[in-house]
């Protein structure tokens, strides 16, 4: 019944989902997406879920690369969240990303980051991200010393507990 509901919802905002995805995806990978492109679900073998998908300039949809894999399931989530946004009861969101990183240039990383930071207003989002980009952990940096109340960077390591001795 949840997955019909958001069926409906998703058909009530097609055409808006179909420029969100193609602004935000061309916002991160600057010409990557074809003009008048329309969403569609894609289904490959090495995933176990499909995902939302839109034609590419010069890629082929089975031949895409890892990150731009990676930019497709993070901007599906979003347009997920923007046609969530919609309704009334929508109470913000919260989006976690495991490494990022995995498979994108330095300068894809940070447009990807822009995106976040334009969208954590637009669409009450708060991002969790983990990372072991140098690239990414400056840039988050940087965000933080400018406004400490909304970045934050957390640093986790391994503590190692010896066995006690007998």
């Amino acid at each position: 019944i949840r997955r019909q509901r958001q069926m409906c919802i998703r058909d009530r905002y097609q055409s808006e989902a179909d420029k969100k995805f193609h602004d935000w995806y061309n916002y991160v990978i600057p010409g990557s997406i074809k003009n008048g492109a329309t969403l569609s679900m894609v289904e490959k073998e090495a995933s176990s879920r499909a995902s939302l998908h839109m034609d590419m300039e010069r890629t082929p949809t089975l031949s895409q690369s890892v990150g731009q894999d990676n930019i497709g399931n993070i901007v599906s989530a979003l347009v997920d969240i923007y046609i969530l946004s919609k309704q009334p009861d929508y109470n913000g969101a919260i989006i976690c990303v495991d490494e990022i990183e995995v498979s994108l240039h330095p300068d894809t990383q940070l447009r990807l980051l822009s995106l976040f930071n334009k969208l954590s207003g637009e669409l009450d989002i708060q991002f969790i991200v983990s990372t072991h980009s140098l690239t990414i952990l400056k840039e988050m940096l940087k965000m933080q010393s400018k406004n400490q109340d909304d970045y934050t960077v957390v640093y986790l390591s391994l503590i190692h507990i010896s066995e006690p001795t007998r």
